[in-house]
């Protein structure tokens, strides 16, 4: 018997399987229902089209942050800077926004000051060459999604941009 599998990406972009027969459905609120119960959902979301296909992963701007009301977030998250000073998960989560609102020069920028402190974070060098793709630099994005799978062997061979 083939066990299928669900899988959701955490806050921090790790996958996480649950077995289809407990996922049962998802609601409009993106709430998994599990046995007539309600889970959470994961605070990053992946879009659909990139689980289709478990040997494929495609990266679109959705894939790393689906906030609905990104401006005021972005908003939000400049006010509490002081306070949070060289976090390397508040710098990310800034990234994402910029991502979410087509400002990929500024997310670049973000994500280079990352990567000097964590060159081995995948998720950075996924969200850099998603960046660099969308500024037109096709073979420095192809060079950072070789280094992705190099420092994450789990993620799929073929990573493709969606958008």
């Amino acid at each position: 018997m083939i066990r299928l599998e669900l899988a959701l990406v955490t806050s921090m972009l790790a996958l996480v399987s649950i077995p289809v027969c407990f996922a049962q459905s998802m609601d409009s609120n993106q709430q998994i229902i599990v046995n007539d119960e309600k889970m959470a959902s994961p605070k990053t979301k992946v879009e659909d089209p990139s689980l289709s296909n478990s040997d494929v992963l495609l990266l679109t701007k959705n894939y790393f942050s689906r906030d609905l009301h990104p401006v005021e977030a972005l908003q939000q998250l400049n006010s509490l800077k002081s306070v949070n000073y060289n976090d390397p998960q508040y710098e990310f989560s800034i990234a994402k926004l910029r991502i979410q609102l087509d400002q990929y020069s500024h997310a670049n920028t973000e994500l280079k000051g990352l990567l000097v402190d964590e060159p081995n974070n995948s998720d950075y060098l996924l969200a850099k060459a998603y960046c660099l793709f969308k500024l037109k630099q096709i073979e420095l994005a192809q060079d950072c999604l070789r280094l992705a799978r190099f420092h994450n062997p789990t993620l799929p061979k073929e990573i493709r941009f969606a958008d």
